[in-house]
């Protein structure tokens, strides 16, 4: 028996009820009469689309995901995937949304002890309350930018450290500089 591949990483067995389960939901989101052996057999049919992608005897939870999505538009449940579709998405702008929250508790104190290198960053605001509350929003700003604006590849180059987009604090262009 093969296993999936969870998004954080995790190894779990392979459980076809939960495809069953996951298919019968969006079943009902449109509030369209099913039976549980249509059910049955979709999610079967789920299992023959994703065996390709089953390498080592894994499969990632993504590809059972979008087999499920290919068999629901094949057997001719187009509205039905459309929403397990946005389904898929409202779970992940929750997942992101848990990446993006801010821990108040350490945003202040690093800032009060002097631990994050941002408190520097800017050097026309002096360490102070006013500072604080400037550092405080600009926290919030730039995890706007990083979640909304730019594109997932230089959000994680940013917050990986592989380059740094400065005064992401700021919503403007304020400051710019290129090296010649």
């Amino acid at each position: 028996m093969y296993q999936v591949i969870k998004r954080d990483g995790k190894v779990v067995s392979f459980d076809l009820s939960k495809i069953s389960a996951a298919i019968t939901k969006a079943f009902e989101a449109q509030n369209k009469q099913y039976n549980p052996d249509i059910i049955d057999l979709l999610a079967l049919k789920v299992t023959a689309d994703y065996e390709s992608k089953i390498k080592d005897g894994k499969v990632s939870v993504e590809d059972i995901q979008d087999s499920v999505e290919a068999v629901l538009v094949q057997a001719g449940y187009a509205d039905v995937a459309k929403a397990y579709i946005l389904y898929r998405k409202q779970r992940e702008k929750i997942r992101n949304m848990k990446s993006t929250i801010l821990d108040y508790k350490e945003l202040v104190n690093s800032y009060v002890h002097l631990t994050d290198w941002r408190v520097k960053e800017n050097s026309t605001v002096t360490y102070s309350v006013g500072g604080l509350i400037l550092s405080n929003s600009g926290a919030i700003t730039a995890n706007y930018w990083l979640s909304e604006i730019y594109d997932e590849e230089v959000a994680q180059a940013h917050k990986n450290a592989d380059m740094h987009i400065h005064d992401l604090s700021m919503l403007t262009g304020y400051c710019a500089g290129w090296s010649l």
